[in-house]
């Protein structure tokens, strides 16, 4: 872990407890005993808590928890599209309603700009650590425990 933190020193703030004290490489991947960049992060996986390494990264301490995320609404947004496509009276073409396949209709266009963005199938493309602005991410959309300020909720697993 040592040598992942000599380049990510501002990477240590934000995870559980429990989480501090996994080396880099158990969720990241990588090679810690790399001296260069390109080899320190060849396989690394950025996100590891999005949807498709969750069940891989995450599911060897929190299987029960992966599995109920990934038939949840929060990941397939079931019923929330074919609502939506309802009301625009768009469904005679429709079959597939999930928020990861939709298409270029004003409704998906709704969808993508409401809905999908922000739930947790989709990659998250920016390390931020405030959950309340990020977008998607899997696991870690949620599960962080930074805030940017008092008036702010931090997001754990559980309330304190």
């Amino acid at each position: 872990m040592a040598a992942c933190l000599d380049c990510h020193h501002d990477r240590q703030q934000g995870f559980a407890d429990g989480h501090l004290a996994l080396s880099c490489t158990q969720c990241h991947a990588g090679d810690p005993d790399a001296t260069q960049k390109k080899a320190a992060h060849q396989q690394l996986i950025a996100f590891p808590g999005d949807m498709d390494s969750a069940q891989q990264i995450c599911g060897g301490c929190h299987a029960d928890k992966v599995a109920g995320v990934t038939h949840s609404l929060m990941h397939t947004g079931a019923g929330i599209v074919s609502r939506t496509r309802q009301a625009f009276l768009e469904t005679a073409h429709q079959t597939d309603n999930k928020l990861t396949t939709l298409g270029h209709s004003p409704a998906d266009s709704l969808l993508r700009k409401q809905c999908a963005s922000c739930h947790l199938g989709q990659k998250k493309t920016l390390h931020r650590l405030d959950a309340t602005h990020d977008r998607g991410g899997g696991c870690l959309a949620c599960h962080i425990n930074q805030q940017n300020s008092a008036t702010e909720v931090s997001l754990k697993s559980k309330s304190t």
